[in-house]
């Protein structure tokens, strides 16, 4: 028996190929295919970023050595 045969690779990738992610209904109700809570935008109370939060996010970004490289 050879260690790569069909039915022993079959049997090691079959209940992989299986998964379900359980559904979480997300706030927009009508169309539930495109939206779930981790998409769904942060609720105001929720936010924890600031105007120098975003700033330093814009900064770090504008500094890169990617950036240097491609340009603008």
């Amino acid at each position: 028996m050879s260690i790569l045969s069909p039915n022993r690779l079959k049997a090691k990738i079959e209940p992989h190929l299986h998964w379900r992610v359980p559904f979480q209904a997300g706030i927009y109700a009508n169309s539930p295919r495109w939206s779930n809570k981790d998409l769904d935008p942060v609720p105001v109370e929720k936010r924890t970023w600031g105007g120098a939060d975003y700033w330093a996010y814009w900064a770090s970004d504008m500094v890169s050595l990617k950036r240097y490289r491609k340009g603008p």
